[in-house]
């Protein structure tokens, strides 16, 4: 068990460091290409500094969304721990499945909460 455990960490550690590298490109490049097309005014250039600094704001949303999915993760290792992890095989996915199940339920209470406050946003316009 604890080498599965070990690989699913070392690929997920390996696929995060290379979405880091991808986005630090694709960011270069852009911020570049932006530069080098030389129809920049000053308004422009002020929107276009803005939008990528507002990319590097912290997101209430995100942080809500990866709250919920760790908190409800949490529930699913807790559940197997002490209700069904005895019951299953060794080697039996049935353990993984609840878990991505738990997960799942984290997802979907994530996106039931932003469509709620969606709503609330269009009824107080």
């Amino acid at each position: 068990m604890t080498e599965g455990i070990s690989a699913a960490l070392i690929i997920f550690v390996a696929f995060y460091g290379i979405s880091i590298v991808i986005k630090a490109i694709t960011s270069y490049q852009f911020k570049k290409s932006v530069l080098n097309s030389g129809s920049l005014d000053v308004g422009n250039l002020k929107d276009t500094l803005s939008l990528l600094e507002s990319n590097r704001k912290p997101n209430k949303e995100n942080a809500l969304k990866w709250g919920l999915i760790m908190l409800f993760g949490g529930a699913g290792l807790i559940w197997l721990d002490v209700y069904g992890f005895d019951r299953f095989d060794e080697n039996s996915l049935m353990t993984y499945g609840i878990e991505l199940a738990f997960i799942a339920g984290g997802f979907l209470s994530y996106f039931f909460i932003l469509k709620s406050q969606e709503k609330k946003a269009l009824k107080n316009r």
